[in-house]
């Protein structure tokens, strides 16, 4: 899928959401900076894989198979 077709699809479909800095309950690395925008992709069924776009490129920060990363609901 391109950017723009991931961007157009459903949040807990094909698509992704963005989290706050503030929502992530574990220390994130320095390279992110806060200019940064962390986003969520799923794999899985609907665990959460979390990390940040650098141009065409999705970087894997980590995954969030036990849901614990940042709340959920």
């Amino acid at each position: 899928m391109t950017w723009n077709e991931i961007i157009q699809s459903q949040r807990h479909g094909m698509g992704f959401e963005t989290i706050a800095r503030k929502a992530i309950k574990r220390p994130i690395p320095a390279h992110i900076t806060e200019d940064v925008t962390i986003i969520v992709f799923r794999f899985s069924g609907m665990k959460p894989m979390v990390g940040y776009r650098d141009k065409g490129m999705f970087h894997i920060v980590w995954f969030d198979c036990a849901f614990t990363l940042y709340d959920h609901s």
